[in-house]
């Protein structure tokens, strides 16, 4: 009789499909990709926690994770030149998605200038609806993405079907709440095709992402209409997009996009801007070195704060991506310089 509930046992349990194996390049990637498998698998990520995307070295373990990877999602080259020739030495088969370079990406130009020009962000004064997200299907509404060069997920040369020079983007688009909106729905057109079975639990999934986005960049708006208003700057430009989204003007940044040491011309021009509006915030990464920051804050009676864009103490997961929104939003609120 055992034999024959155990039999009955295994026809009304569904058998489910093996989900692919994605591999992912850091938190806020991995935070999307898991809010897409939720309830079916789990992504991996290669960089652990508080570790720089522009500089790292690939271990033994993480490479054994590239070669067994179905999919690949990353920012691109611009952010992680190191994991380029990763993939096509280690997963050439694999589809890899290049999120920056995919069609429809809102991409800007990395800057250079020690001093930042603003503009009025006419296109970000509402924040609530979203309509632009009902229909990804054409995404007209991010048409700059067009200079980017992507290419299909479907074609492995997403990744590598560019040159090797990719100096003038800034790659922090993740920080741009309209495009983790769009690139869940990437992930989960990536997933669905790898694996059809699932496609509707991918769709529900990434549409329920979405919610959470819209509710956490409200939250942020709050949160930074209620701070304080203090002049600041950044260690390290890593927050462009982040301040479009969110209309905010701070006076430049001590490290351009690329997180390369300044030089003495670039300091010296910064030391002058900030003669006349000390105090000021200074927003530094918590992995950052952080005596140049030390030294100009001691200089314009500044205040440092601590503010990272890649949520390095926020836990693994689904909820990885609105946590970041709100977390930047309230480290911004966090300085009382002066």
């Amino acid at each position: 009789m055992r034999y024959l509930i155990a039999s009955f046992s295994l026809i009304a349990t569904p058998v489910m499909a093996d989900v692919p194996n994605v591999v992912t390049d850091f938190g806020p990637v991995h935070g999307l990709a898991a809010r897409v498998m939720d309830g079916l698998g789990a992504p991996d990520v290669l960089l652990p926690a508080g570790a720089s995307p522009h500089h790292f070295a690939l271990r033994g373990s993480q490479a054994s994770a590239i070669e067994q990877a179905d999919l690949i999602l990353w920012i691109g080259p611009d952010l992680t030149p190191w994991l380029e020739d990763a993939i096509e030495t280690l997963a050439p088969e694999a589809q890899a998605l290049s999120l920056l370079h995919a069609p429809g990406t809102h991409i800007l130009a990395a800057r250079e200038e020690v001093l930042f020009q603003h503009e009025d962000h006419e296109d970000h004064e509402d924040h609530e609806d979203h309509e632009d997200h009902e229909d990804h299907e054409d995404h007209e509404d991010h048409e700059d993405g067009e200079t980017s060069g992507a290419h299909s997920v479907n074609d492995h040369s997403s990744a590598h079907g560019h040159a090797h020079d990719h100096d003038g983007l800034d790659p922090h688009a993740w920080l741009e709440p309209d495009n983790a909106r769009y690139w869940l729905t990437l992930i989960a057109d990536a997933l669905s095709e790898l694996d059809p079975e699932n496609a509707a639990a991918y769709s529900a999934n990434a549409a329920a992402g979405i919610v959470e986005i819209d509710e956490a960049e409200a939250e942020a708006t709050t949160i930074l209409s209620q701070s304080a208003d203090h002049p600041f700057l950044f260690l390290h430009d890593a927050f462009q997009y982040y301040e479009g989204a969110f209309d905010l003007a701070p006076i430049g940044s001590i490290a351009i996009s690329d997180a390369s040491a300044p030089g003495a011309r670039r300091l010296a021009d910064l030391y002058a801007a900030l003669e006349n509006l000390a105090p000021v915030c200074i927003y530094v990464e918590p992995q950052a070195e952080l005596s140049l920051a030390q030294s100009l804050a001691a200089d314009t009676n500044g205040e440092i704060a601590i503010l990272d864009p890649t949520g390095a103490n926020i836990p693994m997961g689904p909820a990885f991506y609105p946590t970041l929104l709100t977390q930047i939003a309230l480290g911004l609120s966090s300085c009382d310089a002066g």
